[in-house]
C-alpha cells in the first residue's frame, strides 16, 4: 500500500524526516488512568519528553503545570516518544524552562496528556481535571518568560510576604501591573 504523501510543513522540516504522529493509548478508566508527560534532561535544543499512562490509583508524584495556551497559530516543536509535536509558544517556553529544573518528573499538562483530537475522551478528562489538579504535589503557574521588571517584582513580593519588607503603595502598583499583568 503507497503511503499517503507527506503535508508541506513535513517536507520544510526534512530533519524532522523519520518521525510519527502521536498515537495515544487509550486510557483505562477503571484504574483512574491519567496520561504524565516526563522531560528528558537538555539544556539547548528541541525539549524532548515521554508520554505515558499512569494510574491515579497507584498514587503518582507528580506536578501538574497551568498556563496560557497563548496563540494555537504561533507553535514551536517538541519530541513527545519519538513524535514530532507542535505545541504553542507558551508551553514550549514553560517546558524549556522546567527541562533544566524538573527533568525526570512527572507532569500533567492538559495539551499534551489529553488526547486533544478525541472529543470524548477531552470531554471525560476535562471533568476530572479538579481530581487530577487536587492529587498533584504542586501546581507550577507559567506566566511567561521574564520581562523587564517580572524578577524585581516577585522579589519584592517574596521580602513581603516573609516580613523582610514592607507595603510600599507605589512599589506594590509596580508589582500588580508587572505581574497581573500578564495574559495569565
Amino acid at each position: 500500500m503507497d503511503e499517503a504523501p507527506r503535508p508541506a510543513w513535513w517536507r520544510r522540516h526534512a530533519h524532522f524526516v523519520g518521525f510519527e504522529t502521536l498515537k495515544y493509548e487509550p486510557l483505562d478508566i477503571e484504574k483512574e488512568e491519567i496520561r504524565l508527560i516526563t522531560l528528558l534532561p537538555g539544556e539547548a535544543g528541541i525539549v524532548k519528553c515521554r508520554l505515558e499512562n499512569i494510574s491515579l490509583d497507584a498514587n503518582p508524584t507528580y506536578q501538574a503545570l497551568s498556563y496560557c495556551w497563548g496563540n494555537a497559530n504561533q507553535t514551536k516543536r517538541i519530541i513527545v516518544n519519538e513524535c514530532a509535536v507542535n505545541v504553542t509558544v507558551s508551553l514550549e517556553e514553560a517546558l524549556r524552562r522546567l527541562r533544566v529544573s524538573h527533568a525526570g518528573t512527572y507532569i500533567w499538562i492538559d495539551a499534551l496528556c489529553i488526547d486533544q483530537r478525541n472529543i470524548h475522551e477531552r470531554e471525560r478528562q476535562v471533568l476530572r481535571m479538579r481530581d487530577i489538579y487536587s492529587k498533584a504535589k504542586c501546581v507550577t503557574a507559567w506566566i511567561g518568560e521574564e520581562v523587564e521588571n517580572t524578577s524585581a517584582a516577585t522579589s519584592y513580593l517574596e521580602a513581603v510576604a516573609n516580613g523582610k519588607e514592607s507595603w510600599a503603595e507605589e512599589k506594590l502598583q509596580e508589582c500588580l501591573v508587572s505581574i497581573f499583568g500578564r495574559p495569565y
